[in-house]
Formats: structure tokens, C-alpha cells, sequence
């Protein structure tokens, strides 16, 4: 009787599953027509599973692998971000369960998961939690509850669709999808940056408003009322300043040596009424001699433009110790005045003077230099002769602001924290613009990226910051951007006025950063992508004789150091990608790095074969200018090298946070023979390793980590000792991590850069 009864539920169990498929086929549809339609939601049950089984597949490629990057039928395909497939595949379920419930209507899907969808969902949430704790989660609350929240989802709709008139063994496989699904998002919460991309949540502190610190040192102190310090801009030429509003006063404790000359900056900003500022010095009193006041210097709000900075230099009749005194007067709420860069200047000692020219995005390779044989940069081929040129220098990022601010600081990306477009380089760093002006010389910058506003921390150090980068920005439109011959035409302005002085400056072309635009004149290569990047080095190479010529002009040539170099590289679909900031390889690593000497070089057209950084450009300069060295300096001076001493192959870290896709993290080391590229190093699960033998594999195409396994256990443990080190470093050198307020114009620089996707 048993085995009758077995066999009469089965029976039972498949004619129910019979009625429910034709229910399914025919409910509401009882002529031909019908039946064709019942065939056409069939029809689409079978696509949005399939969708969704594709979405979830994918999911778990990219969760297991850390993503992938690869080409089919020459067509790339590539994904990296977790929470898209997640997306795709709840939507496809949903549409999956929609298509059913004519057959089996609501209720009986929705009752359908009791008992065992709950018992199935609450395994489900226990396998996350287990996973979650062993992990060392960064994503924030809302974040995990939100991902965990679309598997719940996915989950559910699979079971109502795979509900009546399906066999078990379906839900089984659905459970099974789900529990793994679960203990695979507990395990990739330490990268909480997908998770960020995917529900726009800022990867750092907020602040929204960040006011620019000012260099508050020497004669620019806030010792009084009425008065602010911070960095403020004058059409787009920002300073440090004392912001002074009517009635204020401060003074400044100085020591005015005979023959001397003070000069300082002023600006105004109009209000409703009128003021006037005057700058007097009072001697140290002493018993026997009454204080007296000599007047300096005096100006009226009304003469005292507000749309440029007014340079004043006044000679000193009086000198000796005591305070230097600035007084603002006249109507309450009136025209506030500021005062930038104020400094006692006398007989200056003869110190080298040095230019830094950053090219952003110039590949070493396309300089004739370099080897490369279309005749793109003749000027700057042709000035090398008089020059050392560092055949093999690694940048530090292989795109703009972790690789600027590791220049800067001569330290890692991890070091300095500026890793990602809304990051900033923190305050309490140390540059090395910072150690020069302490140090007597003025500095000066001629920017034009938008990426590196005062905003961004790039502005410390400097007494003039001109940033050109905002000025006529049409979303992707490239052209109204400053060119190369305007920032050519603001440093020789700048090196007129201050070129009598040691001095460092620093000068960004964006010239050949995509968009590419067509140059009138210079469309000799072609029309493609790499003949326009091709074109517009050319341009430069011509703006940059130019620069020489001036220095030497003024004579300025044999006592100045100039640095040619870039922040980063580009590709041109070597990886199967366009632009930068997406790999670790030669393309976006190799910058160009010459360097023209005071005087004349001991070694013109030197060419040193060493392994060389980006970050020894810094102990470089400070060196040649007899300046402290930085506290926390990852790098070491060329000065061996200029001096045509053989230099041993010196190791090179780099580091990418990608921003498109976003959320994957990479290190790099570079050795003499070898590069290591280190996938999601804190992920066990999503590790991807890359091994290239540089002697023999320049273009870097075989990937030797499979037949190499002591190479791959090596860079693994390196890996893990750098990031420790690098790690402790950062809460040594940075108080807190600060990103700023992206604003709609911004947004649409980054997306016409290429850093952010277009908006669909």
C-alpha cells in the first residue's frame, strides 16, 4: 500500500505540473490566437531567465576573479564592478516571476515560499553574517544592508519563478545560487569602494566648503582683528593673503635689514563702502627712546584693483628690529583688501633657480629621444643634446593626482592618500614647494588641469598658484581650455618679474590630454586618435623651445635647473582600452625625464640606462638648492647621475585605484629584470597576478606568473610589506583623509577627461 501510495503522489505531483504548464499556455486564450501568445510569454520566460542566469554568472566571475578584461571576436569585454550584474539580475528575475503569475496568479507564488523559502532565506542571511565577520569591513551599514537587500531579492523572485510546475530540483539550484551568493558578498565587503561606485557614496570624510589653508609663516601672521589668512583667488591667480576688513589691524614681529625693500601683493573686493589700508613699522621700545611710527606704504580700496593683483615693491628708509604693520580704516562692512605674499627682500644669495615643466599624458616612447621614429618632437630631441636624459623612469600612478601629489611629496600614493578625483593631498604633508619657500626661494605655478586646483592641496607652497584649468570649459569641448602658448606666455611674464630671485617654478600643459583636438597647421600624422596625440606633442615641443629660448634671453639659462617630465603615459588599445588610470604596464608608467643643468652640463646628452622614480625629483631639487630635506622622503636624489656616476637600478612602487571601472586596487613593483602587477592584494578570493620579464618581454605580453610560481609567492609577501609600511606611513604623515564637494561643472571636466562615463 505504500508503494501504491508513493507512486499515486508522484502521479498526482506531475499531472498537477501537466495542468500548471498548460495553465500557463492557455489561461485566458482559449482560440489559436491565444495559444500563440501563451508561446510568446513562454518565449520571453526563457530570455529574462537566461538574462538573469548570464547577470548572476557574471556577478560571480567578477566576485571570484576581482573581474575581468578580455576580447572577443576583437571586440573588448570587460567588467569589474559588483553591483551592476546584481542589478540586472534582479530585474530579469522580476520580470521572469511577472511572465508567470497569469499561470499561477499572486497568491500562490507569494505563498509559495513558506516554509522553506524562509527557512532558505534565513540560512542565507546567517552564511553572510558568518563571512562578513571574518572580514575586515569597510562598507558602511547602509551600504551592506543595500547589497544584502538585492540577493534577498534575487532570491526570492527566483523562487516565486521557479515556483508551481517546476521541479525541486530548481529551487535546490536556486537555494544553492544563493547561499554561495551570500557568503560571497560577506566576503568582498573589504572592497567597499565597488559597493561606493555602485550607490554613490563618497570613499572618505566629506567636507563639503574646504577653505585652502594658507602658508600662515613669516610676515603673513593673523596676529590682530578684522583679519583672516587663507589661499584666495584673483581671477584665478590664487595667494596666500591676510583678508582684511575695515577697521582691522595685525602686525608682524621683522628685522629690516639696511638698504632693504618690502613687497607684497594687494586686491580688493568691492563692498559698499570705501577703505584704506596703510603699512608702517615701529621700532622695539626701550626705556630711554619713545616708540615712533614711520609710515611705509598707504593705498585707498578705489585704487586698488579687484580684478588682478597689484604687485607693490617699496624701498625701506628705515631698518632695524620691530613690527611691520598693517592697518585697514573707513566705513564698517566696507571693501575688505588683501594683502598677498608679504616680504622683506634684500642682497640675495646666489642660489640655482628651477623650473619644472609637466607634460600631462606624454608617453617617453613618442620622443624621437626616446627612439621614436615619427619626427614629433624636434625642439625637444634637439635641446637634449644639452641635457641628461633618463632612459627608464617609472611614475609612481599612471594618472594625475596620486602621481602629482607622490612628485610633490616624495611619497607613495598610500602615503599621501590622494588616490581618487575627489581626494585631496592633505595640508599636514610636507612638500617640497614648502621646504624651498621656507627656505628664501619664491614659488610660483602656471596650471592648467582641472583635476589640480588649490582645492586639491597642490597649491601648498606656492606664493603664486595661477590656475588656468577652469577658464572656458564647455563640457567635452577642449578647445577654449588654456593652450600651451598661454601658458608659455603667463611663465614669461611671471620669470620677468621674478626672475631677479631664486626662485621655483612650475608649469602643467594639458595640451595633449584627451579629448584630442585638431591643431590647425599640424595634421601631417593623420586623423586617428594616435596621429592627433603625435600633432600636439609637436605643438608642444615647439612651445617648449620657446620657454628655453626666453630663459636664455633673460639670462636666466645657466642658473637654472630645468626638469622636463610627465605624470603619467596613455594607450592606444594596447590593453584593449583608450586613455589612462586603468593598468599598471609600460604605456602609463613611463614618463619622459630630462634634466638641463646650471651652467653647462659635465655630460651633455647624457643617457642614464638606470632604473630611475618620479618621487626622486624631489630630493633632487632640494639637494641642488641646499635645502632641508623632506622628514618623509621615499625617494633619493639624481644628483649622482647629473653628475655621470653610475647609478644601481633603483625599485619602483606604483599604485592604481581605478576610477573606471571603479573600486579595484593594484600595486605594482618595478625591478631592473622584472614588473610585477598585483591585483586585489587585500582579497584573497579576487587576487590576479601579473609577471613580465622586461629584458625579454619589453611590450610586457607574456605574463609569466603561471610558470613562474616562486615569482608570484615573492611578490606576494613584497606586496604585503609595502602596503603594511605604506599604511603606517600615511596615519603618521596625514591627520585625516578629506575629499571635496563635486560640483556639476566639475563632474563634466572629469567626464570630458575621461575619468568619469558620460552620462547616458
Amino acid at each position: 500500500m505504500q508503494c501504491v501510495s508513493f507512486w499515486a503522489g508522484r502521479m498526482a505531483r506531475a499531472r498537477r505540473r501537466d495542468e500548471g504548464e498548460k495553465r500557463f499556455t492557455m489561461i485566458g486564450s482559449p482560440d489559436p490566437a491565444g495559444a500563440g501568445a501563451g508561446r510568446v510569454r513562454r518565449a520571453a520566460a526563457v530570455i529574462v531567465g537566461a538574462v538573469a542566469i548570464a547577470a548572476f554568472a557574471n556577478f560571480a566571475v567578477v566576485l571570484v576573479l576581482g573581474g575581468y578584461d578580455t576580447r572577443v571576436f576583437n571586440q573588448p569585454l570587460k567588467a569589474h564592478d559588483l553591483g551592476l550584474p546584481l542589478i540586472i539580475a534582479v530585474a530579469a528575475l522580476a520580470g521572469r516571476w511577472l511572465l508567470g503569475v497569469p499561470a499561477n496568479g499572486v497568491a500562490r507564488s507569494v505563498r509559495s515560499v513558506w516554509p522553506w523559502g524562509i527557512v532558505a532565506t534565513a540560512a542565507g542571511a546567517v552564511v553572510f553574517a558568518v563571512a562578513a565577520l571574518h572580514q575586515p569591513v569597510e562598507a558602511g551599514a547602509k551600504q551592506t544592508i543595500v547589497v544584502f537587500a538585492l540577493a534577498l531579492c534575487g532570491f526570492l523572485f527566483a523562487w516565486f519563478a521557479y515556483g508551481e510546475g517546476h521541479p525541486s530540483a530548481a529551487r535546490l539550484v536556486v537555494v544553492a545560487g544563493f547561499l554561495s551568493a551570500s557568503w560571497g558578498l560577506g566576503q568582498s565587503l573589504p572592497s567597499a569602494s565597488s559597493w561606493s561606485k555602485t550607490f554613490r557614496q563618497p570613499p572618505k570624510k566629506y567636507r563639503p566648503g574646504q577653505m585652502v589653508r594658507a602658508e600662515g609663516a613669516g610676515l603673513l601672521l593673523a596676529e590682530g582683528r578684522g583679519v583672516t589668512v587663507a589661499k584666495l583667488p584673483v581671477a584665478n591667480d590664487w595667494r596666500d593673503c591676510m583678508a582684511m576688513q575695515s577697521p582691522g589691524e595685525c602686525s608682524a614681529a621683522v628685522e629690516m635689514p639696511a638698504n632693504a625693500t618690502l613687497a607684497f601683493s594687494v586686491a580688493s573686493r568691492r563692498g559698499a563702502g570705501q577703505s584704506g589700508i596703510t603699512v608702517a613699522f615701529s621700532p622695539d621700545r626701550s626705556a630711554d627712546v619713545p616708540s615712533r611710527v614711520s609710515g611705509v606704504w598707504e593705498g585707498k580700496s578705489s585704487s586698488i584693483p579687484s580684478d588682478k593683483w597689484l604687485d607693490v615693491s617699496v624701498p625701506l628708509t628705515v631698518s632695524g628690529k620691530g613690527r611691520l604693520i598693517y592697518t585697514v580704516d573707513g566705513d564698517s562692512g566696507a571693501d575688505s583688501i588683501l594683502v598677498a605674499n608679504p616680504r622683506i627682500e634684500a642682497a640675495f644669495e646666489q642660489r640655482p633657480n628651477f623650473i619644472l615643466v609637466v607634460v600631462d599624458a606624454l608617453r617617453a616612447d613618442r620622443l624621437g629621444v626616446y627612439g621614436y621614429k615619427r619626427p614629433a618632437s624636434p625642439e625637444i630631441d634637439s635641446l637634449a643634446s644639452q641635457a641628461v636624459v633618463f632612459d627608464n623612469c617609472v611614475a609612481q600612478a599612471p594618472w594625475t593626482v596620486p602621481s602629482l601629489a607622490s612628485i610633490f611629496t616624495s611619497v607613495s600614493p598610500t602615503a599621501h592618500g590622494a588616490q581618487v578625483y575627489n581626494s585631496t593631498e592633505n595640508d599636514s604633508l610636507d612638500t617640497f614647494t614648502r621646504m624651498l619657500r621656507r627656505e628664501g626661494y619664491y614659488t610660483g605655478a602656471v596650471q592648467t588641469n582641472p583635476l589640480l586646483e588649490p582645492e586639491m592641496g597642490l597649491g601648498q607652497g606656492f606664493n603664486e598658484y595661477n590656475y588656468l584649468g577652469a577658464a572656458g570649459w564647455k563640457g567635452a569641448d577642449k578647445s577654449d581650455m588654456s593652450s600651451g602658448a598661454i601658458v608659455t606666455g603667463e611663465a614669461e611674464k611671471w620669470l620677468a618679474k621674478h626672475g631677479k630671485r631664486p626662485f621655483f617654478l612650475y608649469l602643467h600643459y594639458m595640451d595633449i590630454h584627451r579629448p584630442f583636438a585638431k591643431i590647425p597647421g599640424l595634421d601631417r600624422f593623420g586623423e586617428g586618435d594616435s596621429d592627433r596625440y603625435d600633432a600636439e606633442i609637436t605643438y608642444i615641443s615647439a612651445q617648449f623651445a620657446r620657454l628655453m629660448q626666453g630663459l636664455g634671453s633673460a639670462g636666466l639659462r645657466d642658473n637654472t635647473m630645468v626638469i622636463f617630465t610627465a605624470d603619467h603615459g596613455e594607450q592606444f588599445m594596447e590593453r584593449g582600452r583608450d586613455g589612462h588610470a586603468s593598468d599598471l604596464h609600460i604605456e602609463e608608467l613611463h614618463p619622459p625625464l630630462i634634466i638641463w643643468l646650471p651652467g653647462i652640463a659635465k655630460l651633455p646628452g647624457l643617457h642614464v640606462k638606470s632604473l630611475v622614480r618620479s618621487i626622486d625629483i624631489a630630493p633632487t631639487i632640494l639637494e641642488y638648492a641646499r635645502a632641508k630635506p623632506l622628514k618623509a622622503c621615499e625617494g633619493e636624489s639624481l644628483s649622482a647621475a647629473l653628475a655621470g656616476a653610475q647609478i644601481p637600478d633603483r625599485i619602483a612602487w606604483s599604485e592604481l585605484t581605478t576610477q573606471r571601472p571603479y573600486g579595484e586596487f593594484a600595486v605594482a613593483l618595478t625591478t631592473g629584470k622584472y614588473r610585477f602587477i598585483f591585483w586585489n592584494p587585500d582579497i584573497h578570493f579576487a587576487n590576479r597576478i601579473e609577471v613580465y620579464n622586461l629584458e625579454s618581454d619589453k611590450a610586457e605580453i607574456l605574463n609569466l606568473a603561471a610558470t613562474h610560481p616562486e615569482l608570484v609567492a615573492q611578490i606576494k609577501k613584497e606586496a604585503a610589506d609595502y602596503l603594511t609600511a605604506e599604511r603606517a606611513l600615511h596615519k603618521n604623515l596625514v591627520s585625516e583623509d578629506v575629499s571635496i564637494t563635486l560640483t556639476p561643472e566639475r563632474l563634466e571636466q572629469l567626464k570630458a577627461l575621461g575619468y568619469i562615463a558620460p552620462s547616458k
